[in-house]
């Protein structure tokens, strides 16, 4: 059953990256190389451990809890599939955009696909059915139940408001219900979701700005604070309602967390210029900043429990520098390390896997 959806809708664009792109791409959609070099005594809190998978990287990769792996080839467009418990490795997946991933390994997207193909689709795939498409949802979040976030889709290559799928009895997506969720906006996005079916996401406005706001069935729209004059973004959350993402004002983001069940800012992170892109169940962010000392963008492990902060290194010192995408709750990091000319243009990228331990905490 589908509810019935307003006529709100707009195109949506999609971006790649591939071997040979230059710099300046990365720097556009903030991609950009990390340092090896983690600040000063953090050594001392948090231990990082780095491990070459052995494969070709890519610049956008998923990890769950199981240690599955789901990233795209860039050469080739295909996406792949690997264990990283066994080894086991599938690299004959149909190719689509890739936005998360579930405890159960199903993973949800986006399939841009010509107008004379149904246009742009939602993507779901499971190791038992593949790729399926959908013509009406397109989701960016899916949590442990299958329950999907994103948006519905009103017409070809046109997404409409924001939508949650609840996944039918017996796990059949077909008899799901879809919730249109009413923010009173031009375009709204949902991003992920949680086990406990609360959803965030975030509205834009024809300025440019956004605002971050959680869903949830029993408290409707809540929008998180902000102060005045600024932007706010919300990435992720997690399963004890803790929310990811960044507070922008002027030229600066600070990459912060929320509490969904009442929008309040639980912490921000002054010393970095960036944005949360992740949140594990343990509190444990991946966060992607500017270093203005050094002019180079840089992937962290943020704890604001523990007063934790600390780089990513590459898995080998020549490397340029790192990629990272995604966090599971066993503290494993999910990215890339690159190689590029002075000139920016990257010419081959590894995959890599960090561990990440805070010392006295239960991971």
């Amino acid at each position: 059953m589908t509810e019935v959806i307003r006529d709100a809708a707009r195109p949506i664009r999609l971006y790649r990256l591939a071997a040979g792109i230059s710099m300046s791409a990365l720097f556009a959609l903030g991609i950009a190389p990390a340092s090896a070099q983690s600040r000063s005594g953090q050594q001392r809190a948090i231990d990082i451990a780095v491990t070459d998978l052995g494969l070709p990287g890519t610049f956008r990769a998923l990890i769950n809890d199981r240690g599955l792996v789901f990233g795209t080839d860039g050469s080739t467009g295909a996406n792949f599939a690997l264990d990283t418990r066994t080894g086991g490795f599938d690299g004959s997946v149909p190719g689509f955009d890739i936005f998360d991933i579930n405890k159960r390994g199903e993973v949800v997207g986006i399939f841009d696909a010509p107008r004379s193909d149904g246009g742009t689709q939602g993507a779901l795939w499971t190791r038992e059915g593949g790729r399926r498409l959908s013509s009406t949802f397109l989701a960016r979040g899916i949590n442990k139940r299958g329950d999907m976030a994103g948006n519905c889709i009103v017409g070809i290559d046109q997404v409409g408001p924001p939508c949650v799928l609840i996944r039918g009895a017996h796990d059949d997506l077909g008899s799901g219900v879809i919730h249109v969720i009413d923010v009173d906006t031009a375009f709204a996005a949902l991003f992920a979701i949680n086990d406990h079916r609360v959803a965030v996401g975030n509205i834009f406005n024809a300025d440019g700005s956004q605002r971050a706001f959680a869903w949830s069935f029993t408290d409707g729209v809540r929008f998180l604070d902000a102060p005045p004059a600024t932007s706010s973004s919300a990435t992720a959350i997690n399963n004890h309602g803790l929310i990811a993402g960044a507070i922008q004002g002027g030229d600066v983001s600070r990459p912060a967390v929320w509490f969904a069940g009442s929008g309040r800012t639980a912490a921000t992170l002054p010393a970095l210029n960036g944005l949360a892109l992740a949140i594990n169940d343990h509190g444990l962010l991946l966060v992607n900043a500017f270093n203005g000392q050094s002019g180079k963008f840089e992937y962290h492990v943020w704890a604001p429990t523990r007063h934790v902060v600390a780089v990513l290194p590459p898995a080998h010192p020549t490397a340029t520098g790192v990629v990272a995408s995604d966090i599971n709750n066993r503290g494993e990091i999910i990215g890339s390390e690159y190689y590029a000319t002075p000139d920016g243009v990257v010419l081959s990228t590894e995959l890599i896997m960090w561990q990440i331990a805070i010392r006295g905490a239960h991971q």
